[in-house]
């Protein structure tokens, strides 16, 4: 039985790099989650709050003002991660996913006419292995690769709810292991990095949201990006392997990026990565001689090139070279290029990217695998740690912001404007910055979300303590 819920708004309060938009009566029992779809079109968002029974679907307006709510029953408990989402028109569409990837429950919430149906899906993936979940407009997707092959499934779902499979044939195309030995797409996506990276898994990047150093350092990751879902692996420390799907067509196309070359005597002196965003490649490669850190087209076309030696000033860098070893109020700052080089060539390396202002705020540097549990996690937000597996599938950046608690990270930021030009100057504290300083003075919370809406970024919250879902909203 579907019921309709009156939830109070409160009135916003001001804070110093947030606002607090609204906070409402609500209570959650055991396994909270959190998953939002967001509308710019429509100017509205859509908030799904799950405990072990029910879930609150809640209708926000630009404003961030409830304008509907439906309390429907939560699916059985075969399905405990929501996953994914499209839409149409008035309706929106949940996905749900047992752990094994092998089910799925579609869960579509009609706020017009206040109805909820559900319909289930089985992919017993006896032929092909699950690899990611994407959604897209009015599409969710879910993408696997036929065993032993170099051959792509993608499972799409319309507007309508309608399911379709599109084959993407990648056979006859040639990647390259490690030490640029050829092989399938399969066996490339299996290859094991051990604690920092499974074997089949792709991290999903949204870039258009903060990415940490944890998620930006994985050697394969994916994005979607002008209709394209891209992957992108970085086995190899000497060129980055590009796969581009159209999801109007389902035609791919492979690149082969080469990295810039660096002098060694063996090949596990190199370290190397890549970033996608806003049309372009960013590479950084580095030794604990040299650091080398490009812009390119997605055709290879060099844009611009920064490299650094250890007795040089690296003076493209709009921060002091920061280490980070769990704690981010009390982080150590290092003096020299050669200490920054070292420790970031002996960490898993990485950058991310992100657009403000017209320009690119670049962090450069290297993230260890994690240690075990000091008992610091930011904020307490996460609750228990299983709790972590599911935020990190339904919101990938919201993850981000516990990243470094059992790490060990080293870094700088860097601006540069649309040509590759460094941009100087001191940076303000970046939106990533305000939102991990904020999670902070937090205790006790769940079921977090983070999503950008209207050129913000909100964070949504539950406290038991209070049962009230906080949203607070972040400048850009």
């Amino acid at each position: 039985m579907v019921n309709k819920l009156l939830l109070l708004l409160a009135i916003p309060v001001f804070l110093n790099a947030q606002q607090a938009v609204n906070s409402f009566p609500l209570e959650l029992k055991r396994d909270k989650a959190t998953f939002q779809v967001v509308n710019e079109t429509s100017k509205q968002v859509d908030l799904f709050l799950a405990d072990k029974t029910h879930v609150t679907a809640i209708r926000l307006n630009e404003n961030m003002q409830v304008v509907d709510t439906i309390l429907a029953p939560r699916p059985d408990k075969d399905y405990d991660m929501m996953v994914g989402n499209n839409a149409n028109g008035k309706v929106t569409r949940l996905f749900w996913a047992s752990s094994d990837h092998e089910q799925l429950y579609a869960q579509t919430y009609n706020f017009e006419k206040n109805v909820v149906a559900g319909e289930k899906f089985d992919f017993p993936f006896k032929e092909d292995r699950f690899l990611q979940y994407f959604s897209d407009k009015d599409h969710f997707y879910m993408l696997s690769i036929v065993r032993k092959t170099s051959t792509l499934r993608l499972y799409v779902f319309d507007g309508t709810g309608k399911m379709e499979m599109k084959t993407i044939s990648l056979e006859g195309q040639k990647f390259f292991d490690y030490y640029y030995k050829p092989l399938t797409l399969y066996q490339l996506l299996g290859s094991d990095f051990y604690m920092s990276e499974r074997p089949f898994s792709i991290q999903q990047i949204q870039a258009e949201n903060p990415t940490a150093l944890t998620a930006s350092s994985k050697k394969r990751k994916c994005y979607l990006e002008d209709g394209q879902l891209i992957i992108t692996n970085d086995t190899s420390v000497d060129l980055t392997q590009i796969i581009s799907i159209s999801l109007e067509t389902f035609k791919p196309t492979v690149l082969v990026v080469p990295q810039p070359y660096i002098i060694f005597n063996d090949r596990i002196e190199l370290n190397s990565n890549s970033f996608i965003v806003d049309g372009k490649l960013f590479q950084i490669k580095t030794s604990s001689q040299k650091l080398i850190f490009s812009i390119k087209n997605l055709q290879g076309q060099l844009i611009a090139e920064y490299s650094k030696t250890p007795d040089e000033q690296i003076d493209f860098k709009n921060s002091p070279i920061i280490q980070e070893t769990g704690d981010p109020e009390n982080p150590r700052i290092l003096e020299k290029t050669s200490q920054f080089l070292r420790k970031a060539n002996n960490q898993n390396s990485g950058l991310s990217v992100l657009q403000a202002d017209g320009n690119y705020l670049v962090t450069l540097g290297s993230v260890s695998d994690e240690r075990q549990s000091t008992g610091m996690v930011v904020g307490s937000m996460f609750g228990i740690a299983g709790a972590l597996v599911a935020v990190a599938l339904s919101n990938p950046t919201l993850d981000s912001f516990n990243a470094y608690s059992n790490r060990k990270v080293v870094y700088i930021n860097c601006l540069f404007d649309q040509k590759g030009k460094h941009v100087g100057g001191n940076l303000p504290p970046s939106a990533f910055d305000n939102i991990r300083k904020f999670l902070m003075g937090q205790q006790e919370i769940s079921a977090p979300t983070l999503f950008k809406f209207d050129g913000f970024y909100y964070l949504g919250y539950y406290k038991k303590s209070d049962k009230r879902f906080t949203l607070t909203k972040f400048k850009a």
